[in-house]
């Protein structure tokens, strides 16, 4: 089988970390990047000035596909699978703009993906103490008990937006969520499905407090 890997940027209103984001992955990976504007204020593609970007463009390696409204990370990423279905690519590998996600380590989730074919690959979150909100270890500690009680998994990071999905497996699913709770929606399904979860350690970056944004709404 001949794999072929998308990245997926799924964006909502990162005005101040998206364009790193994709010169980063430009600059360090020669896979497709499609970027899912997920109804920004300002659109993404609007914003963008580095020659790396205008080059990936110019070439077709680089994509945008926009929502004219916001509907959530979870139908951003469902959108970045029908793209890429329609394109014959074989698996996704989905990474947060926001900065959080280096993507220097696209290339190690996705060597482990190339090892495992039909399996999802998650990166999972090394986290130093003292730089991660205690709302965020609280979400992964109760997300993972909850796929944990469901699948029989346990998971290290069942929140994690830092992944390799084989489309084979998701292409046939339904869906019923749309925002942040599609990650933990679409994990689970797997897992019933019977569908092998792999995670690698991954290093992540969390700016000081005030510096810290999220756009994607997890209730609305």
């Amino acid at each position: 089988m001949i794999l072929r890997y998308l990245v997926a940027l799924p964006c909502y209103n990162n005005s101040e970390t998206v364009e790193k984001v994709i010169v980063d992955t430009l600059n360090t990976t020669q896979f497709s990047v499609l970027v899912v504007d997920d109804g920004s204020d300002v659109p993404v593609q609007a914003g963008l000035t580095a020659p790396v970007i205008r080059a990936a463009l110019e070439s077709g390696r680089l994509q945008f596909l926009r929502h004219s409204e916001n509907l959530g990370k979870g139908a951003a990423i469902q959108s970045a699978f029908k793209w890429a279905l329609q394109r014959n690519f074989t698996h996704v590998l989905t990474m947060d703009t926001d900065g959080q996600h280096l993507a220097h380590l696209i290339g190690k989730v996705i060597e482990r993906s190339l090892e495992n074919p039909w399996s999802l690959i998650i990166g999972s979150r090394k986290w130093q103490e003292g730089t991660v909100p205690g709302s965020s270890k609280f979400g992964r500690k109760f997300s993972n008990f909850w796929v944990n009680f469901e699948t029989g998994y346990k998971a290290l990071d069942s929140q994690s937006g830092f992944r390799a999905y084989p489309l084979f497996h998701v292409q046939n699913l339904s869906f019923f969520t749309k925002k942040y709770d599609f990650e933990i929606e679409v994990l689970i399904r797997l897992l019933w499905n019977n569908v092998d979860v792999q995670e690698v350690d991954i290093e992540v970056y969390y700016p000081p407090g005030k510096e810290r944004v999220t756009h994607f709404n997890k209730f609305s």
